[in-house]
């Protein structure tokens, strides 16, 4: 009776095991670096199929403010703009690191993300973007606006 009481918990935990590994190895992931300092103007995830339809996505950034000598890098802002243009200013000191975690691409509003900062004479932002998905996503790091289009249409 007692091995009975066993085996059904286990073959049931082992069975999840091997539905929670199927569906993380159906997960397409992408990311792009940004280096301000070594001229990079933004990063951009896109979660949007390549006809433009949202596909939706978890998207992480980690962007840190420089502080050191040489560099500069003065309390600033890490910008945050949507598809539809909106935007999010997040304030980050000298110095610190800003850490993001969002949903995306439910929708035409957020179906891509540009994370930037402030321009010259602000923060000095170095960090990742990365995006996830069940479908096809793309990040890429722009010196300009040539990386891919933004908003997406």
């Amino acid at each position: 009776m007692q091995k009975a009481f066993m085996f059904g918990p286990t073959f049931a935990l082992v069975c999840l095991g091997w539905i929670a590994t199927a569906q993380a190895q159906s997960l397409k992931t992408d990311f792009a670096l940004l280096n301000e300092p070594g001229g990079d103007q933004n990063v951009i995830c896109r979660c949007a199929s390549p006809q433009g339809l949202p596909t939706g996505c978890q998207i992480k950034v980690t962007m840190g403010n420089r502080n050191d000598p040489g560099l500069g890098g003065v309390n600033g802002f890490v910008r945050v703009t949507y598809n539809d243009l909106d935007f999010v200013d997040y304030p980050t000191p000298a110095g610190t690191t800003l850490n993001i975690t969002m949903a995306a691409g439910g929708s035409d509003p957020d179906k891509a993300v540009k994370v930037s900062g402030d321009g010259p004479g602000g923060s000095v932002l170095v960090g990742q973007m990365s995006a996830e998905s069940s479908q096809p996503v793309r990040c890429c790091t722009s010196k300009a606006s040539d990386c891919q289009p933004f908003p997406v249409p």
